[in-house]
């Protein structure tokens, strides 16, 4: 039985740089592992930057951005539902920032490192400080069990991270 596309919507665009939102395959890492890989294909696609645990594709191209999105559509990646920007309320713009900031780090540190990993190390450093501090329970249990949670998170990201 033929799945249908996943519907998408472009979250933002500016000339050269789109940011695709799949919301019904968030988490799916397989899906993003091949829609990076297809669209890496497409006509005048410079970059894509896969991102199972949002729900986004980052792609930086030249030329149109309806070639882009007939290279998805042709090859069943996805089938564009609307161009608005969806209304998901105060928490859009921090997303934003936050996806521009990993982005930033992941350059600077030549893909090894992203937020996820940061907030790992830095909330192994809080549990250390509240252990020395004797607040072993819950402050430094409960900071263990979220480095933990980062960890996981960040380990299932990577393996769907470009390779450079």
């Amino acid at each position: 039985m033929l799945q249908p596309f996943p519907s998408a919507i472009v979250q933002h665009s500016i000339p050269g740089r789109v940011r695709i939102r799949i919301s019904d395959r968030r988490g799916d890492s397989e899906y993003f592992v091949r829609a990076e890989r297809v669209m890496s294909a497409g006509p005048g696609v410079a970059t894509v930057a896969a991102n199972p645990l949002t729900g986004s594709l980052l792609i930086e191209f030249e030329g149109s951005l309806e070639r882009v999105l007939e290279h998805a559509s042709s090859k069943g990646i996805f089938s564009l539902t609307s161009s608005a920007r969806p209304s998901d309320g105060p928490f859009t713009r921090l997303d934003n920032e936050l996806e521009r900031f990993d982005q930033k780090v992941r350059r600077a540190s030549h893909g090894r490192w992203g937020t996820a990993g940061l907030a790992f190390y830095g909330a192994i450093a809080a549990s250390a400080v509240q252990f020395g501090k004797g607040n072993v329970l819950p402050p430094a249990v409960s900071l263990l069990l979220y480095s933990f949670d980062l960890y996981m998170k960040a380990r299932d990201a990577e393996r769907v991270a470009p390779q450079k």
